[in-house]
């Protein structure tokens, strides 16, 4: 998350999961828990 100082490849991985998650899940809205975007991102 850039607000906390990570880097923004970082960042840029959890976006890319979390988006992932949005389009695999009907109707668009996943439980998006941080911890697992963070493994779905490999960070």
């Amino acid at each position: 998350d850039l607000s906390r100082g990570d880097a923004s490849e970082r960042a840029a991985r959890l976006a890319v999961a979390a988006a992932g998650a949005t389009v695999a899940h009907p109707g668009g809205r996943p439980d998006l828990d941080p911890a697992a975007l963070a493994r779905r991102a490999g960070t």
